[in-house]
């Protein structure tokens, strides 16, 4: 939504509303298999329509073996609203489906970090403080 001042009073607001696959880990995703490079997109969406798009848009050099699909929680989204000049007032989302990504998520695929350029002390398995 663009407007000049957005009341917190529980109006309703004219606005134009788009819809659009995203995360920062799913943007990745999709740059890299752009770039021709390979990815794990580890991550976890609803079974509900939502996490049917996001598994549709997903590039088909991007891995998806370790995307959880998840019966409880829906897939995260979020509704950002933006003032007129595009700047972000206020973002509100659902995001209790990544409560179900857990670092075995990680641990337990067949994940090589080594030709990722990452240094050992910063792979996924140190950031969660487990043995390496």
């Amino acid at each position: 939504m663009r407007t000049g001042n957005v009341d917190m009073n529980g109006a309703t607001y004219k606005s134009r509303m788009k819809i659009s696959a995203g995360g920062v880990g799913r943007n990745l995703a999709e740059g890299i298999s752009k770039l021709h490079g390979r990815t794990r997109f580890i991550s976890a969406v609803g079974d509900d329509q939502n996490g049917v798009f996001i598994r549709n848009l997903m590039p088909k050099l991007c891995i998806t073996d370790s995307l959880i699909i998840n019966s409880i929680h829906p897939t995260a989204n979020c509704a950002v609203v933006l003032d007129s000049a595009g700047d972000c007032k206020v973002v509100v989302g659902d995001m209790q489906i990544h409560s179900s990504i857990t670092p075995d998520l990680a641990l337990h695929r067949s994940v090589d970090y080594s030709s990722s350029g990452i240094p050992k002390e910063y792979e996924l398995r140190s950031l969660y403080g487990l043995q390496i």
